[in-house]
Parts: C-alpha cells; sequence; structure tokens
C-alpha cells in the first residue's frame, strides 16, 4: 500500500530558520511565484500548472468584481465621515473596521448566500475582495474618489493600483508580491488558533473570520510592524540610536522586531526584507529609514543580551512596514497589509479543517 504523506500548510525549522509551505521554501516561492500560485498551493498542496494557474487566477478575478456591487454596504458598515480626512485614520481608531476588512468579514455570508457561492468561493471571495476593499476603503476615509480595479492586474499589484493608481515595472511588482507571499501564513499563531476555535466550534465564516481579525491586530502579534515604524519616526535622524534604544527599554518599553517565539536565527522572511528594503533604499529619505533599521537590529540586540542574557534576531516586523513604505504605502497600513496576505493562509486552512477540497 502506497501512503501519501501531504505536508502542512507551513511548518517551521526553528534551528535552520526556514519558513515552509507545503514542504516548499516560504522564501523562495516569494521571489519565483504569484500570490495566486502559492495560495493555490497551500489550499491544494502542491503548485498549480500553467492551465491550473490560468483558471485559478480567473476563479480569484470573478470574485473581485464582486466588489462595485458589495462596497456601498460595507461603507455603510463603516458609517466613517469622509470630511474628516486623513485624521480620521490616525487618531487611534479601530483600522481593521474603518477600512473596511472586518466589515467585509461579516458581510461575507451574505456574499455568499447572495452569489450563490459554495464554501470554497467563499473563502476565496473572501481572499479576492481583501485587497480591493483595503484599498476603497483607505481612500474613502482620506476623501480620494475610489479607483476602479484592472482585471488585467494580479491581486497585489491591483491593490497598489487601486491605492496609488500606480503601474509598476517588473522588478518592483515582484518586490511587492514577494512582500504579500511571505506574510501569507504560519503555524501556531493567535490569529490561526482563534480562526481554528471559531471554526470547529460550528461558527459561521463571518463570525471566524472576525475572531481572526481581532487576534491579528494586537501590538505583540501582527500590529508590531507599525509600532516599528513608529519608532523609527520617533527617533528620527538621531545620532544616538543606543541612548534612544535603552531610554525605551529602561521605561518598560519593547523593541519591536526582534525576538521570535520560534525562530533559533534570523527569522527568513526578514532575510528577504532586509534584501528588498536595501535595493529599495535609493533616495537619502530611504537610505536613512535603512541605516536606523539596520542600527536598531545590532544595538537593540545586544542591549538586550546585556540587560537580559537573552540572544534576539530580526523578525519580519522589523522590515514589512519599512518596505512597504517605499511603494509610498502610509505605515499605520501595515497590521491590515498583513491580515490581507495572512486572509490566504486562514482561507487554506478553513478548507483543511473543513474538507472542502
Amino acid at each position: 500500500m502506497i501512503i501519501v504523506t501531504i505536508e502542512p500548510i507551513s511548518r517551521i525549522n526553528p534551528a535552520k530558520g526556514k519558513l515552509y509551505f507545503r514542504g516548499l521554501d516560504a522564501t523562495e516561492l516569494a521571489r519565483a511565484r504569484s500570490f495566486e500560485d502559492v495560495t493555490y498551493l497551500l489550499i491544494h498542496g502542491q503548485l498549480p500548472d500553467k492551465k491550473e494557474s490560468a483558471n485559478f487566477r480567473e476563479r480569484m478575478l470573478r470574485h473581485r468584481k464582486l466588489l462595485d456591487e458589495e462596497l456601498p454596504p460595507i461603507f455603510k458598515m463603516i458609517g466613517a465621515n469622509p470630511d474628516r480626512g486623513q485624521q480620521q485614520i490616525t487618531d487611534g481608531i479601530d483600522r481593521t473596521e474603518m477600512m473596511g476588512l472586518r466589515p467585509l468579514a461579516k458581510q461575507i455570508n451574505h456574499i455568499s448566500q447572495k452569489h450563490n457561492l459554495d464554501s470554497l468561493d467563499s473563502v476565496l471571495a473572501f481572499v479576492a475582495l481583501c485587497p480591493a476593499v483595503l484599498a476603497a476603503g483607505w481612500r474613502h476615509l482620506s476623501s480620494k474618489p475610489i479607483i476602479p480595479p484592472k482585471d488585467k492586474l494580479n491581486h497585489c499589484h491591483n491593490f497598489l493600483w487601486m491605492m496609488k493608481e500606480t503601474d509598476l515595472p517588473n522588478e518592483d511588482q515582484n518586490d511587492l508580491e514577494a512582500c504579500f507571499i511571505l506574510h501569507m501564513d504560519d503555524p501556531n499563531n493567535p490569529s490561526l488558533d482563534a480562526l481554528g476555535k471559531s471554526i470547529l466550534a460550528g461558527e459561521s465564516l463571518s463570525d471566524s473570520l472576525v475572531a481572526a481579525l481581532e487576534h491579528h491586530k494586537d501590538p505583540l502579534h501582527h500590529g508590531a510592524g507599525e509600532a516599528v515604524m513608529k519608532a523609527m519616526i520617533d527617533m528620527g535622524f538621531s545620532e544616538n540610536i543606543e541612548a534612544y534604544l535603552s531610554s525605551a527599554l529602561d521605561s518598560g518599553d519593547r523593541i519591536y522586531g526582534l525576538g521570535h517565539r520560534i525562530y533559533k536565527t534570523i527569522d527568513p522572511r526578514a532575510i528577504v526584507l532586509r534584501d528588498i528594503l536595501k535595493r529599495r533604499a535609493n533616495n537619502q529619505a530611504t537610505y536613512a529609514l535603512y541605516y536606523r533599521i539596520e542600527e536598531t537590529a545590532r544595538i537593540g540586540a545586544e542591549l538586550i543580551r546585556q540587560r537580559k542574557n537573552k540572544v534576539v534576531h530580526p523578525n519580519v516586523d522589523l522590515y514589512n512596514a519599512a518596505v512597504y513604505h517605499t511603494f509610498g504605502i502610509p505605515y499605520y497600513m501595515n497590521t491590515e497589509l498583513f491580515a490581507v496576505s495572512r486572509a490566504a493562509g486562514w482561507a487554506a486552512h478553513i478548507v483543511e479543517w473543513m474538507e472542502l477540497v
């Protein structure tokens, strides 16, 4: 009898600092494959062939086209006041709610019933709509006209188009796609635990996705990338980064972006993002940001070693908001962007738990 072993959706080798999606190196996938192909991999357990890839992209595109019809009720749920403009986004509100991701999650059962979607297409609709809703929600709250999606653009590139009406050269497209792919899944994290608990208890898809988003936004979870950028802004062009970090530790604050609950060495996603940030640091402002981040990694790790006798390494949060910043994406959207990527991993786990394929 032949026994087929199916690789887990994601797993980590802590000692070697490796993240695997279905047994394949996630960093290599991020450099070589599309978001749609890796989503297919997570759900089906293998990479698609050329025909499967084209069909899956078309399937995702059909779900994205629901945006025009479904955006008005989502905006109604947001209840935002566009007249308040940009301040509304930065004054401590729950942006997962205000930028539309949680309202989308709340609506996904209704969307599924309205459009007669089966269970698999319901979760794929959430994945497909997340970046489009986020881009439209940000423009709505910024008192900017909504930019319609472009069918010819892939999942990641279309997000930036809808935000900034920006076309990207191939290298930039690859960088943006790598960021999205690297954040798609990892094992044993709070948002995934909340999602699984809800799904396995028989709660609705909407309730389960809302539960995942609630845990996702915690600063000690995926809200840390935003905290890193806030620290970089507070630090400014200070020549004494050590004094700034020492003061933070003296106050009992964390140095976000350092240390990981599983990896015993540098987070492999951080290596890819560091390389992207370094390559994209092509002007004085972005190079200064890159320098501050690298000094934070070096000095912060040494201070933690001295004070806590603990060895820490950079994790994905040290770089992710900074890399997105180089595309003109505000740093405060990092937590929501992380959720847009993580939606693909959530979808794969839901499919596995519910045995949908």
